[in-house]
């Protein structure tokens, strides 16, 4: 039996749960020098499909679904979908979404060593966003942790293991990215029970001119 994470869709939203959460949210603003980003009026859009459902050719889902299977092509971890089908179409910057959502799994998928991962996107249209979660039964953050994991070059003390190796690279990527498009990105964990990773972005990304 799959050992259960308090993150996953059981009812729980977070607002009962007792770890630290983190949240980050602003104006699309380059943090190197402190002025405003610019998403280029050229910049692929995720658009509605035939099914007035998210995406088109460049579907996000089915992105990170290509990407699930190649990483879980051993089966070693079960991997649950759950997509709300009442998502509306969304025109937001396709590539940096599915750069940002393929990341988030890829940090699950490196710091679960057994269990589960859940992906979750969610028509939230009382804020007139869609929110994508990503939740896993990993070694989880402490809550010193949360904050400066999304500072560039910042690693947990464990991916400095021999299994958990990288640059610290990822998690800065995804909240520049987040900070360009408007969106907003908070997680919730607890050490040895997992981590959950929510965001959201407007449905509709308004560009500068």
């Amino acid at each position: 039996m799959v050992e259960e994470s308090p993150w996953f869709a059981s009812g729980n939203d977070g607002k009962g749960g007792r770890a630290a959460s983190v949240v980050f949210a602003g104006d699309p603003v380059n943090p190197a020098n402190g002025t405003p980003y610019e998403i280029l009026p050229g910049a692929p859009l995720v658009t509605p499909g035939a099914d007035g459902r998210l995406g088109t050719d460049d579907d996000v889902i089915d992105q990170a679904r290509v990407l699930v299977n190649h990483v879980n092509r051993d089966n070693h971890l079960e991997v649950r979908w759950d997509i709300d089908a009442s998502i509306p179409p969304l025109v937001t910057d396709s590539l940096k979404l599915e750069e940002i959502l393929q990341n988030l799994i890829g940090n699950a998928f490196k710091f679960t060593p057994a269990g589960r991962i859940e992906v979750r996107v969610q028509n939230r249209p009382e804020q007139d966003r869609v929110e994508f979660i990503v939740a896993d039964t990993g070694i989880g953050i402490a809550a010193e942790d949360q904050g400066r994991i999304f500072d560039a070059f910042e690693q947990l003390k464990e991916a400095h293991t021999g299994n958990f190796n990288g640059v610290g690279l990822g998690l800065n990527i995804v909240r520049r990215y987040l900070d360009l498009m408007q969106g907003k990105i908070f997680v919730q964990s607890e050490p040895g029970q997992g981590a959950k990773f929510t965001f959201s972005v407007p449905r509709s990304l308004q560009l500068n001119s």
